[in-house]
């Protein structure tokens, strides 16, 4: 497949340019990427936009675009997302009942995406941050161009690892496609339309301006699910451009590196793929470094790639709390309530030596899932020191099985 396209490419295209081999149903330069972004926000915030007579995608300056979108997000930094998250805590520690259970997990997700979205966009929001991503993309067009260019045939085969790993990106490429592009938005509007609203509630909690009536209610519903909408919008299609590249990075480097791997004859030697020799696979393994070098440093100003270990466990970590909590009674634990028993007991017959001698010997009642249990597991419940073993078992085994594979 020829790098024939420049620019940021639309999602399909870019994710397709993953299968090397994959015949696209059109062979010019796109301008959808940069419409979406435009389109999100009725063409009046983004920072990128399109080129006709250049045919590529330009990074704005000064324009009236670029400071809107400047502007929008220095307001999501500084208001929403602080006001969201003291809204956070407050929901946290409000009554059962008082707030609806989506409308905690909607404001814990926005907190959650906002500074992962923060994190790129404090640096497409400067110029030559946007001129950097666009040069990340236009880097891996050029280097799969040169890469196909150095091959000395178009019929030369890939192998069925290479293959195998085509179609499993492909497929992955169409349901990223259809969750991106169908899904989401869809899913963003509902949301956005909905008395779930974060901003929604965290106006009402402020002042219940529903108690003037439905008409005022409904106005200000209306008025905050347009600019909720259009703003979830924007952060998602800025990150689907961030993510792509970086996907598309990684997916270039796993297939070429693959393809470069000296496959097993038939008498058990190694030897290099047909139309392949010894100095064009060196050169193109180091036109490869040097890919990983160029695309590592924008990935590292971009913060949130590097924290990918500390998000995996944060949402493993919500998401195992949130399932405990469901499962048990007024989000009681039977372990917290076996300790309150033994406790009040305690205070009621603490002045009897035997009672206080039985009340002591008794352990909190609490089904374990650990295989092994520790005395002080069993006494003290789980604790910091748990979750720090949980991560630290987590990281060793995942790092065994990756060395071992």
């Amino acid at each position: 497949m020829r790098g024939y396209l420049g620019g940021v490419e639309n999602l399909v295209v870019v994710w397709y340019w993953l299968s090397m081999r994959l015949k696209l149903p059109y062979g010019v330069k796109s301008s959808r990427a940069p419409l979406v972004v435009q389109r999100c926000t009725l063409f009046t915030t983004y920072f990128i936009t399109w080129n006709p007579k250049l045919r590529r995608a330009i990074a704005l300056d000064k324009q009236w675009n670029m400071r809107a979108f400047q502007g929008l997000n220095i307001f999501a930094a500084s208001i929403i997302l602080p006001s969201l998250l003291v809204r956070c805590v407050q929901l946290s520690n409000s009554p059962k009942g008082v707030d609806d259970q989506l409308t905690l997990y909607l404001t814990y997700l926005i907190c959650f995406i906002l500074p992962s979205y923060l994190c790129y966009a404090r640096i497409l929001m400067r110029p030559e941050g946007s001129r950097k991503l666009i040069h990340g993309f236009e880097i891996m067009f050029t280097l799969e161009e040169t890469l196909e260019e150095m091959l000395p045939d178009n019929d030369h085969k890939y192998g069925a690892k290479v293959d195998s790993a085509i179609e499993k990106m492909s497929r992955v490429s169409r349901l990223l496609r259809f969750l991106l592009e169908g899904v989401s938005p869809l899913l963003v509007t509902i949301f956005a339309i909905s008395p779930w609203n974060p901003l929604y509630t965290l106006l009402r909690a402020i002042h219940n301006f529903e108690l003037y009536g439905p008409l005022v209610s409904l106005s200000i519903q209306a008025v905050l699910g347009f600019f909720s909408a259009t703003g979830v919008t924007l952060m998602f299609e800025t990150l689907d451009l961030c993510l792509i590249l970086m996907g598309y990075s990684i997916g270039c480097l796993y297939l070429w590196t693959m393809f470069l791997v000296p496959i097993t004859g038939k008498d058990l030697s190694y030897k290099l793929r047909p139309g392949l020799g010894f100095f064009s696979a060196v050169k193109m393994y180091k036109m490869l470094h040097v890919m990983t070098i160029l695309e590592e440093e924008l990935f590292r100003e971009f913060v949130n790639p590097c924290l990918h270990h500390f998000t995996a466990v944060s949402l493993s970590t919500y998401g195992l709390f949130t399932l405990l909590a469901q499962i048990s009674n007024d989000a009681e634990t039977a372990g917290m309530l076996s300790k309150l028993f033994i406790s009040r007991m305690t205070r009621m017959h603490g002045t009897d030596k035997y009672r206080r001698a039985v009340l002591r010997s008794m352990l909190p009642n609490a089904i374990s899932l650990e295989f092994l249990k520790s005395v002080d597991t069993m006494k003290n419940g789980l604790e910091m020191n748990y979750f720090l073993n949980y991560i630290d078992r987590v990281s060793n085994i995942t790092a065994t099985l990756l060395v071992a594979g």
